[in-house]
This record gives structure tokens, C-alpha cells and sequence, in this order.
């Protein structure tokens, strides 16, 4: 897509038209700070609302082109990931930010009864917060591991049960680096059976 093209995507999807002076700065600033136009129309559509009845001005666009990568969009990422996987598995979830917020519900299945219960936005809003704490303050001594779901805190965490979310690379790498975990989880699950 080209910035003509971007500019006419977005008058169109608007339905107004830019004002000469308003056309040359804008498209100064996605000659010099934007790669992918397409791409970023959609984060500007999704970001400034049609009922405003107004096009995105050059304040919007900063604002969506520092967002880009921001840690509440991985943050929003991740919880989708999340959103559509089973409660019943353990999980190893391979971003690190996001197994600490999980892990701090005390077990997968615990943050799925939460995630799929009648408070689901309050979940996800907890969720964001966490996510973006916990990116703010580094946890460099964190290891993602094993999170039991409801087989696993019923009758036992057990290997091939466990489903891998994120990289699934990583994901192996970790699951063979933690064995001795897994006998811990093991042990634990026992105790928790009596």
C-alpha cells in the first residue's frame, strides 16, 4: 500500500476528506515513521473510533505508531491466546509475563474458572493490568513452567497432557529443562489427592 493509497483508505473509511495542510503532514510522517501502511491502517481504524465523525489527525497516528508494539497490545496477544484454550490440560505457557500472571491464580484451571466465568471483563482487565506490571518490572527470575488445569489438579499432573502456548520450541526446550519441576508438580498433586 502506498501513502496516496493509505490517505484514500482512510477518507474512505471515514467518509471526509483531509485539508490540504493536514494532507502534507501526514504524509510527511508516514514517509519518515511508518514501513507498513497496511498494517498500520488497521491499527488506526481499530484505535479511532467512526462515532467521532473525524478523521485521525496527526496526534492519532503518533499515538497508534508508538502503540505498535506496546506491552498492552502483547499483553491483549496473549490473552486471546488464552481466551480459546482448554481448562481441562496442563498448560506450559512460553511467554514469561504471562505465565507469572496465570501462575498467580494459582493453576491454569483457576484462571480459566475466572476467564470463563460471569466476571470474564474483570478477568481481562486483571489480566492487562498484571501483564503490563509485570513487563514494567522485568521478573528476570522467572522460568515458565507446567500450570496444572483440571486434570492435573483432580488426579495429577501427567507429561502428555500438557499443552504447549506460545513457541512451541521454546516450549520443549523448557518442558525437557524441567523435569525436576515435574516431579515437584507430581509430588504436590499426590499431596493435594490425600
Amino acid at each position: 500500500m502506498s501513502i496516496p493509497e493509505f490517505i484514500a483508505a482512510i477518507e474512505t473509511y471515514y467518509g471526509i476528506t483531509y485539508n490540504i495542510v493536514e494532507l502534507k503532514i501526514i504524509q510527511a510522517f508516514l514517509k519518515s515513521n511508518i514501513d507498513d501502511l497496511e498494517k498500520f491502517f488497521k491499527a488506526v481504524i481499530s484505535h479511532h473510533s467512526k462515532k467521532w465523525r473525524s478523521l485521525p489527525d496527526l496526534v492519532i497516528f503518533r499515538e497508534v505508531a508508538g502503540d505498535h508494539d506496546s506491552i498492552e497490545l502483547q499483553a491483549e496477544i496473549w490473552w486471546q491466546k488464552l481466551l480459546t484454550k482448554s481448562s481441562s490440560n496442563d498448560v506450559l505457557i512460553t511467554d514469561v509475563y504471562a505465565h507469572f500472571v496465570v501462575n498467580g491464580y494459582g493453576s491454569w484451571d483457576r484462571f480459566c474458572e475466572a476467564r470463563d466465568g460471569q466476571y470474564r471483563e474483570l478477568t481481562h482487565k486483571d489480566f492487562i493490568t498484571r501483564y503490563i506490571n509485570a513487563a514494567q518490572s522485568g521478573l528476570n527470575n522467572v522460568t515458565p513452567h507446567v500450570l496444572m488445569g483440571f486434570y492435573g489438579t483432580e488426579f495429577g499432573p501427567k507429561a502428555e497432557r500438557v499443552r504447549i502456548i506460545g513457541d512451541q520450541d521454546q516450549g520443549k526446550r523448557l518442558l525437557a529443562g524441567n523435569t525436576s519441576q515435574t516431579q515437584i508438580e507430581k509430588l504436590t498433586g499426590f499431596i493435594k489427592q490425600i
